[in-house]
């Protein structure tokens, strides 16, 4: 498992804890042995870090700057259109499900002035989450949908394409632009390493 490259991680993990607990040194150091990084910690559900047996204000404090970061992250992607704001999209992207312990499936839906209308989101297993084109597509006829970016993660870290993900690419590519639904990227993300599969002209 990774391990935080940058010390002040877990100073700063430490510093969020402390007003509510004066274990927050040995809580920060169990988290950062369980998870290996800060942002493994914040992108853990709250199901799970209170099935570690964290007092509740604990886990609510650590659910909620994940929520606010989630929160500054997205703002950007609502206020003007996305493909002139790549980088807010990976940044956003990368911080939803780069870290996430199972491959997790994002598609943002965009209007025909690139600005995000909708987005799914579909949880998988460790090494595979199901990915329908049909369910994909169907959903963005129903929001009127002009364009999608995908993005899913390697828990692995390795965000190398395997064949299936270069396969389903193509698919849906070619089905979306049949139906007036361009695909602008599929991304593949492994912590904060970001591919993308359109900048390897896979499609």
């Amino acid at each position: 498992m990774a391990t935080d490259p940058d010390p002040r991680g877990r100073e700063l993990l430490v510093a969020l804890l402390a007003p509510l607990t004066h274990k927050a040194d040995p809580i920060a150091d169990a988290l950062l042995a369980r998870f290996g990084t800060v942002s493994r910690v914040l992108s853990t559900d709250g199901e799970t870090l209170s099935s570690l047996g964290l007092d509740p204000q604990v886990t609510r404090q650590i659910t909620l700057s994940r929520a606010l970061l989630r929160h500054v992250l997205r703002t950007p992607l609502l206020e003007r259109p996305l493909l002139g704001n790549l980088q807010a999209v990976i940044d956003y992207l990368a911080n939803e499900i780069g870290h996430c312990p199972v491959e997790t499936l994002r598609v943002l839906y965009l209007d025909s002035g690139n600005r995000l209308i909708d987005e799914l989101v579909q949880t998988g297993e460790v090494d595979h989450v199901p990915l329908s084109v049909r369910a994909i597509l169907h959903r963005g006829l129903i929001v009127g949908a002009a364009g999608i970016i995908l993005a899913h993660n390697h828990p692995s870290g390795d965000n190398a394409p395997s064949r299936a993900d270069r396969e389903i690419t193509r698919t849906l590519a070619r089905v979306g632009s049949g139906l007036g639904i361009s695909l602008i990227d599929h991304l593949i993300i492994a912590g904060s390493q970001v591919r993308s599969l359109k900048a390897e002209a896979i499609f």
